[in-house]
């Protein structure tokens, strides 16, 4: 009867179980159902309307080129200086924003700059970017600097919004971080690395930290800046995932100077589609604050420290803040991979397909797609394909960006009446299924109180179990101890052995010893008799030694008049090439001077046209404000108001720019001077060194004359002594010759005895 009643229950608690798995997975499988209809990241923007661009013959818009910095710009551990470019950049192009400006928090219009391109050897013109400024900072443009004969360019930076004026700090020391000295704490967490902190006159290291993850917020770890007044500290900040940071246009090459006109607008009409993808083509190099995108796969570009971003480590020496974001992020192109892995697999499809790459200008790539839009190619390769022609027009991408925002509208509307039907539903399932978790509850209940009672049972024979095993541990003690105390007496036997073979091993060590020693002795001897011999046949070479050496000093000498000689003639063509140079830089700062004014002059006539321009509008609008009605006088005074706010900051960041550009100029005047006093300081020491040097060398041949007299002196009172010594051992020979021999004397004196 009891075994019955245990089968029973053992039956319906298989059955609760089985009912509560089926309700678990039909919770699964609504909560995947729920899921997959939700927006996956990095959703695709429909294809664009095709049409025909219009080519222009003065210049060319490129598909490969760094980003602006403004829009991202690569980690830095250690600040270097760029590296030095032998050509003097173009002045600035007058660049006119476009129309359309994106929606964002706080979207400014950030100018472009001219960088060198390694790949051309020449400039280009990184066109300015819509930016949605990062929270509580603005932007400190790059400029370039003039450095002996070339020039470098200083990075521009986001600084905090409170620092009117950089300060410029000495350079740090290098980075000491060697990644996290602690395990993750979570899922939700990131590595920021260490870095120097400028305190109280000197840099303390603060370590790195583990940094909780902000959804859609990048973190940009802190870093300096190098400048040739020294290094600038930017702080770390929260910055906007990549697709959300605001608009980037395509670089450009001017193919003819067209900029240089008075009456020349250059306007950005070409921008690039920042989608997930985008990222595939993105590469780093060390020592560079730019990221690069494009075709960058050729062998020679890697070897000139081009490398991939999906490539780049997570280690300290290598931190990227793109890559730790995404590196977090998963694929909604395949659940198994993060975004990096999915973009590192598409990597890897360009570089062993040469044809599918981007290509470098905007014109060849056009003709590529138009000449394989008649091929049919598979549907994988088209979507590759398709992922390199990034670079469309400004408007066609607008379009299609409205026409996104539109899908989504529409596809929300319909997810939600999916959620409410999906949700209804889940609601009666719960209803009918409460029913079922109470009997389960009941069932288990017992099924406990059953399991109390079979455990109460094993805990008493668990009991009697470890009764029975401290007996046997104590009958185990007393015999691991008699077995102890025979080890202990076998122990000492041993060592009185030991004793016993090491005292002979040392008798024996002396013996041999011993006869080593008679064996030195004999050698020692012999080798006496060898040094004597070897003496003799030195001081013979020494002779010959020095006959050569008076052969070398009169070669020596000759060849030092030769370069004396030399060496004049090379200092006059070096004062003609250092006065050369200076009328050289006198030219270049005359012509500089001239472009600076020229510029200004352009710029006042520009913001006088402007302002007269503006001033005509505002009065426009209101005499139609004022006609058309009256009750709008109030909101017209704000808005006029906000607009000369923004006017006034505006101009007062032209005049900081100005400033800046003027100390910047003004240190670099200062430091030509220092240069030049340096090296006619440097000039008059050399020759002073020379005259310095020609003093010396006489001394030392007078001093080694003298040397060379004494030694012969010490050489022949040497001979004289070797004669008196050879002359005293012959005579001690012929002694010992002469005197009886050991024996002899023995018996003569045995004879006498008797």
């Amino acid at each position: 009867m009891i075994n019955l009643m245990t089968m029973c229950r053992r039956i319906a608690t298989v059955f609760v179980l089985s009912l509560a798995l089926s309700f678990f997975h039909s919770q699964i499988a609504f909560g995947q159902e729920s899921i997959g209809s939700l927006p996956t990241f990095g959703p695709e923007l429909p294809p664009p309307a095709f049409q025909a661009p219009e080519f222009s013959d003065d210049l060319n818009v490129l598909t490969r080129g760094p980003l602006h910095e403004a829009f991202a710009a690569a980690h830095q551990a250690d600040p270097r200086p760029s590296a030095l470019v032998y050509k003097t950049p173009p002045q600035l192009v007058d660049e006119v924003p476009p129309q359309y400006k994106p929606e964002g928090n706080n979207v400014q219009w950030i100018q472009g700059y001219w960088a060198w391109d390694d790949a051309q050897s020449d400039f280009i013109w990184i066109s300015g970017v819509w930016r949605d400024v990062p929270p509580h900072r603005r932007w400190i443009p790059g400029y370039w600097t003039q450095e002996n004969d070339g020039y470098r360019w200083v990075s521009g930076f986001w600084a905090e919004e409170t620092q009117h004026e950089p300060d410029f700090l000495p350079q740090p020391p290098a980075s000491i971080d060697q990644g996290p000295s602690t395990t993750i704490p979570g899922e939700e967490y990131f590595y920021v690395p260490g870095n120097w902190v400028h305190q109280e006159g000197n840099y303390k290291w603060f370590a790195g930290h583990w940094q909780p993850v902000a959804e859609n917020w990048i973190w940009i770890p802190s870093r300096y800046i190098w400048t040739p007044g020294g290094c600038v500290y930017q702080s770390g900040y929260w910055d906007y995932e990549f697709q959300r940071r605001g608009t980037c246009f395509a670089p450009i090459q001017f193919a003819r100077p067209v900029y240089l006109a008075n009456d020349y607008r250059y306007q950005p009409s070409y921008a690039i589609d920042l989608n997930v993808d985008f990222l595939t083509h993105l590469f780093v190099r060390p020592n560079c604050n730019h990221y690069f995108y494009g075709d960058w796969y050729a062998p020679n570009f890697n070897r000139v420290g081009y490398r991939p971003w999906v490539s780049v480590n997570s280690h300290f020496r290598s931190y990227d803040p793109l890559l730790t974001y995404y590196r977090s992020r998963r694929s909604s192109f395949d659940s198994r991979y993060n975004v990096v892995q999915h973009l590192a697999r598409q990597h890897n499809f360009y570089v062993n397909h040469r044809d599918y790459r981007p290509r470098p200008t905007f014109k060849s790539q056009y003709k590529y797609i138009h000449a394989q839009r008649s091929k049919r190619s598979p549907q994988l390769h088209q979507d590759y394909f398709r992922k390199s022609n990034y670079v469309r027009n400004y408007k066609d991408i607008r379009t299609s960006h409205d026409q996104h925002r539109r899908y989504e509208k529409v596809a929300s509307s319909s997810l939600t009446r999916d959620r409410e039907a999906q949700a209804r539903i889940a609601r009666q399932q719960q209803a009918r299924q409460q029913k079922s978790r109470e009997a389960a509850r009941r069932l288990a209940q017992q099924s406990d109180q059953d399991r109390r009672d079979r455990d109460r049972a094993r805990r008493a024979q668990q009991d009697i179990a470890r009764r029975t095993a401290q007996q046997q541990s104590q009958r185990d003690a007393a015999r691991r101890a008699q077995q102890d105390q025979a080890r202990r007496a076998n122990q000492a036997a041993d060592n009185r052995a030991r004793q016993d073979r090491a005292r002979r091993a040392q008798q024996d060590a002396a013996r041999r010893t011993a006869q080593q020693k008679s064996q030195r002795d004999a050698a020692r001897r012999a080798q006496q008799d060898q040094a004597r011999r070897a003496k003799q046949t030195a001081d013979n070479r020494a002779r010959q030694d020095r006959a050569r050496r008076a052969q070398q000093d009169a070669a020596r000498r000759a060849q030092q008049d030769q370069a004396r000689r030399a060496k004049q003639a090379a200092d006059n063509r070096a004062r003609q090439d250092r006065a050369r140079r200076t009328q050289q830089d006198a030219a270049r700062k005359a012509a500089q001077q001239k472009s600076q004014r020229d510029t200004a002059r352009k710029a006042q006539q520009k913001a006088q046209q402007d302002q007269a321009r503006r001033a005509k509008q505002a009065a426009d609008n209101r005499a139609k404000q004022d006609r058309a009605r009256r009750s709008q006088q109030d909101a017209a005074r704000k808005a006029a108001q906000q607009k000369s706010q923004r006017d006034a900051a505006r101009k007062a960041q032209q005049k900081a720019q100005q400033d800046q550009a003027r100390r910047a100029k003004q240190a670099a005047d200062n430091r030509a001077k220092q240069d030049r006093a340096r090296r006619s300081q440097q000039d008059a020491a050399r020759k002073a060194a020379q005259q310095k040097s020609q003093r010396d060398a006489a001394r030392k041949a007078q001093q080694r004359a003298q040397q060379d007299r004494a030694r012969r002196d010490q050489q022949k009172a040497q001979q004289a002594r070797s004669r008196q010594q050879a002359a005293s051992r012959a005579k001690a020979s012929r002694q010992k010759t002469a005197q009886p021999s050991r024996s002899s004397r023995t018996k003569n004196r045995s004879k006498s005895k008797k």
